[in-house]
């Protein structure tokens, strides 16, 4: 979309109250505020305020892509940052059109706030931890993001592929329990190394 002063009223439409990147800018968010004929501001993600100064013949071009479905590490929590279909009219990154839920330590769902830190913990590019690694460590998060599809309930010993339990696994035991055999292929593999017995 271009910014300029002839769309600054589908700028406001789309954009005023939403967080996005800027493709000169990398993995820096920033937060629209306020548009009007003249400029687009607000913040960037340390708080530091911006003006896009609008005018008839530069346009600036933003292409902003909503994010695809998928977990991160978030403080304590694996979180899942997902659309949500019906807002789609909004363009930038707003709580209209994206949810973001952290799983509890006893795999539950847990409403997240859309603001700068998470959506920055959401785009930092984490490496996601082996479950091999994760079983191992004596102080465990509540829940752990373990690739952009799966996360893992320690005290309960919950996987989770999206937001359903899919196994369990019982660590005093070193035994898997498969809920969902649909995906016992992507199980397997992130089981690989754990030396758990599946229980049948």
């Amino acid at each position: 979309m271009q910014f300029n002063s002839y769309s600054w009223e589908d700028i406001q439409r789309y954009y005023r109250h939403t967080y996005l990147k800027f493709k000169e800018t990398g993995d820096t968010l920033f937060y629209i505020r306020d548009v009007n004929p003249h400029k687009v501001t607000g913040t960037d993600e340390n708080g530091t305020e911006f003006a896009l100064h609008l005018n008839y013949d530069d346009p600036y071009e933003v292409d902003y892509i909503l994010p695809n479905k998928s977990y991160f590490q978030y403080a304590k929590r694996a979180c899942m940052l997902q659309r949500i279909p019906a807002k789609q009219y909004r363009r930038g990154i707003c709580a209209d059109n994206v949810r973001i839920t952290g799983l509890s330590k006893t795999g539950g769902l847990v409403a997240i706030e859309v603001d700068f830190e998470a959506l920055k913990a959401f785009v930092s590019k984490q490496a996601f931890p082996s479950l091999s690694t994760v079983l191992l460590q004596k102080q465990k998060p509540l829940s752990v993001a373990l690739s952009p599809r799966f996360a893992f309930v320690p005290v309960g010993g919950f996987l989770f592929c999206d937001q359903t339990c899919v196994a369990q696994i019982d660590v005093k035991r070193k035994s898997l329990t498969i809920l969902h055999p649909i995906f016992k292929p992507e199980i397997e593999k992130l089981v690989e190394g754990c030396k758990l017995e599946e229980v049948k």
